[in-house]
């Protein structure tokens, strides 16, 4: 009985996973066949994604919290609201009126010189966001927080 050999591997052929993570020549055909087997709404949906620019930031919690009942009380998405937070604080920064290198101390990271030093939530953010939480709360049914 014989036994079916496979055909031996080219020592420069690389390992399948090796190739999906490097990609190949081929990949610009098989973005083809996707886009080609997609429906015009998923088309559409898509081109929306890759037009969005998605940013991941770590903030404390209760600045999160905050930018949450900011957010909830104007009624608009949280990222609108922190948008429009960010560019009053580049205006600040251009006319001099806030200086970031100010509150900078020096880091424990490898990949940075400096951290740095947030400033205090002032208080009537905080009881302000306390209370939406409270409502928020109370709209689910559970407890405060």
């Amino acid at each position: 009985m014989t036994v079916a050999k496979t055909p031996r591997q080219s020592p420069f052929d690389a390992d399948p996973a090796v190739e999906a993570a490097l990609g190949d020549s081929d990949d610009v055909y098989t973005r083809i066949a996707r886009v080609r087997k997609m429906t015009p709404a998923q088309r559409r949906k898509a081109q929306r994604d890759q037009a969005r620019n998605r940013v991941m930031l770590d903030l404390p919690a209760t600045l999160e919290t905050v930018l949450d009942a900011m957010a909830g009380d104007l009624s608009v998405p949280k990222s609108q609201a922190a948008a429009f937070l960010m560019i009053l604080g580049l205006h600040s920064v251009a006319q001099g009126t806030v200086n970031p290198r100010d509150c900078r101390r020096p880091s424990r990271s490898m990949r940075y010189d400096y951290a740095l030093n947030l400033p205090t939530i002032p208080a009537a953010f905080r009881q302000q966001a306390e209370q939406w939480l409270r409502e928020l709360a109370k709209k689910v049914g559970g407890g405060v927080p």
